[in-house]
């Protein structure tokens, strides 16, 4: 970059204003190049660079340019340009020195494995993915890859491989977010190919059609690095309180992505339950506590139904929230009332807001956009009155009920554009949430499960755990 700055020269026109990187064009781009007893000079193998602080040089051959070239695109691509631009300032406007340069390659050294640390998972997270897919496939028969990632992998897994020290694969939560992780992806992957096929859409799975719940999944998992829960908390900020500390564990713990939802609902229950028992194991064990044993014990009673109960209250909350905002946003005029009361209410009777539309019959009714919402927007509270009515009086009474940030007194502007902002991801999360209850609603014998989980569970624990629990007492 030295010497393509030579002469009040740019190296972005040496390196970009080429037709092709190789080692005859390098050659000739510096062939007008002046020796002036300068630091830099060319000759017929490369150019000669020579460092100003301790009489040394070196030479960069014509042949190692494409490749310097390639490297230069990768830290403009990944550090951007202007901080290369910024810290090779110094020694592109004249002093070489080898202070300089070590200073600089440490510079890009740093910002390189930042971009890294923030783009790729971890070695040891990386190793365990490649190991759990070739888990799975090992025991896939004639399925897909996709297909081989279900419940019972994703447990034989974690019993196989928790105990040995292979892989780093101790945790069942740690197991259970590689699985996670793989469906996530794997069924990306299937709806890009399956776009650039044009299936049709449609649930019939046999016949290729792709599910429209997968693909607003997938399409949601591409655009969006975070889920809707991640938003609604962005959005609202400290404005809304639509979801608290403790509502948003749990939360947390139910997947956004239909898929996962779909392949992994026992697993999504285990996490759950014995990700967040080991967890506490784990926490137990550092404070010494003396009844770490009881931990490894299988839970008492219920505790899959229990959680499940727990998911329900949990959305009851969330969309009793949800309908307090819709009362705060109707009284504000805003239009996100009515894509609230869509959603909380889609067997609503709209027919009280219908418009005729001038047609010759007089019969017929359409629901004119705007004109619909300034009726919607006029409507007024009655719990004896039509749905919408109803629904409204419901709405202001939900409202008056719930104690949090933002849903006491009228709302000021800024809190009604918070709550209107997080409506998308509120009713993404609603969504979701009911989705995946749905799909455990299709698994009978959680009793059993309960059971035999218990034994499984307790089992891997007590040989992970037996050793730290009598020290523990001990102490």
């Amino acid at each position: 970059m030295a010497a393509a700055s030579v002469g009040g020269r740019r190296f972005e026109h040496l390196f970009w204003g080429i037709d092709r990187a190789s080692t005859f064009a390098f050659k000739a781009a510096f062939a007008d190049l002046v020796d002036d007893g300068g630091p830099v000079r060319a000759t017929g193998n490369g150019i000669a660079i020579a460092v100003s602080d301790d009489g040394s040089g070196f030479l960069i051959a014509y042949s190692r340019m494409p490749t310097l070239a390639a490297m230069l695109e990768f830290l403009v691509t990944t550090i951007g340009y202007k901080e290369v631009d910024e810290a090779t300032a110094t020694f592109r406007e004249g002093g070489v020195a080898a202070k300089t340069i070590s200073e600089t390659a440490s510079h890009f050294q740093r910002a390189v494995y930042a971009y890294l640390k923030d783009h790729l998972p971890p070695a040891q997270r990386q190793r365990r993915e490649r190991d759990f897919l070739a888990f799975a496939a090992a025991r896939a028969g004639n399925r897909t890859s996709l297909d081989s990632i279900d419940d019972p992998i994703v447990l034989a897994y974690w019993q196989e491989n928790a105990t040995d020290g292979r892989i780093e694969a101790r945790t069942y939560r740690s197991v259970y977010e590689t699985a996670k992780r793989l469906v996530t992806a794997l069924e990306a992957a299937g709806a890009r190919t399956a776009a650039a096929q044009a299936r049709t859409v449609g649930t019939d799975r046999e016949a290729g059609e792709i599910d429209t719940e997968d693909v607003a999944a997938v399409a949601e998992l591409i655009s969006e690095q975070d889920g809707p829960l991640e938003r609604v908390l962005e959005a609202a900020a400290e404005r809304v309180k639509f979801v608290n500390a403790t509502e948003a564990e749990v939360l947390s713990e139910i997947p956004s992505n239909a898929g996962v939802g779909r392949r992994l609902a026992v697993s999504v229950l285990r996490n759950g339950v014995y990700g967040s028992r080991q967890l506490q194991l784990s926490n137990a064990i550092r404070r010494k506590d003396p009844h770490l044993g009881a931990l490894i014990s299988p839970p008492d009673g219920s505790y899959y139904r229990d959680k499940l109960k727990h998911y329900e209250a949990t959305l009851a909350a969330l969309e009793k929230t949800a309908m307090a905002a819709l009362w705060s946003l109707f009284t504000a005029g805003h239009e996100a009332s009515c894509d609230l009361t869509l959603a909380l209410a889609p067997d609503l009777d709209w027919q009280a807001l219908a418009v005729r539309d001038g047609a010759e019959d007089g019969n017929v009714v359409s629901l004119v956009e705007r004109e619909a919402l300034r009726k919607f927007l006029n409507e007024v509270p009655d719990p004896d009155g039509d749905e919408i009515q109803a629904l409204l009086a419901d709405a202001r009474a939900t409202f008056r009920s719930v104690n949090r940030v933002g849903f006491k007194g009228d709302p000021d502007e800024e809190t009604v554009l918070a709550m209107a902002e997080a409506v998308p991801a509120l009713l993404a999360l609603i969504a979701a949430v009911r989705r995946f209850l749905d799909t455990e609603k299709g698994i009978g014998d959680w009793a059993g499960l309960e059971v035999s989980d218990g034994l499984i569970f307790s089992s891997v624990l007590n040989e992970l755990y037996s050793g730290q629990a009598e020290t523990s007492h001990a102490g």
